[in-house]
């Protein structure tokens, strides 16, 4: 056989068979094969999930695939209730399968109420001070507070001015190890 098809996401490779014998006599064969392309089943290696049950999806998810969970459940996206390992096998519509794991670990008692408090009216140019009132039931190790204005602040009750009028959206993310 002479060259590599190198089809990867489906196609058709040209297959050519050459013949040659001890006294010199060649014969050529060619033949195309259909190359079917292998589905995704994207799972990070290990996930870390919050609270009681969690969900875990295969990604990317196409109307013609099929799935098969190491439990049994045959949706794309299964409810986690314990710490496990996951296996998911994608088939597709032509055939093709593959299969992907995940280590799942919950995190119990992770349950998070995330609020911030502060005035609702203010002027350009004026001084707030936000401050966090989340409720966690394990220690917060990092803030990162996004003013909505481009500013950011890793204080946990930070000082921000507004230096232009509007209406900004302000996003507190705090997490713990």
């Amino acid at each position: 056989m002479s060259g590599t098809p190198a089809i990867i996401n489906g196609g058709t490779a040209l297959i050519t068979y050459m013949f040659q014998d001890g006294a010199g006599c060649n014969a050529t064969a060619s033949t195309g094969v259909t190359i079917n392309a292998v589905p995704q089943a994207n799972l990070s290696d290990t996930l870390i999930l919050c609270g009681e049950s969690s969900t875990i999806a295969v990604q990317p998810v196409a109307p013609d695939q099929t799935y098969l969970w190491s439990d049994g459940q045959t949706t794309s996206a299964i409810s986690i209730t314990e710490d496990n390992t996951c296996t998911v096998t994608v088939t597709a519509g032509n055939g093709c399968t593959t299969s992907n794991s995940s280590n799942v670990f919950i995190q119990w008692g992770q349950q998070f109420i995330s609020n911030l408090l502060v005035s609702g009216t203010a002027c350009a140019g004026d001084t707030l001070h936000f401050f966090d009132i989340s409720e966690v039931l394990t220690g917060v190790d990092s803030y990162f507070w996004q003013f909505g204005d481009g500013m950011v602040s890793t204080a946990r009750d930070p000082l921000h001015i507004y230096s232009t009028p509007g209406i900004f959206s302000v996003t507190l993310t705090a997490t713990s190890q």
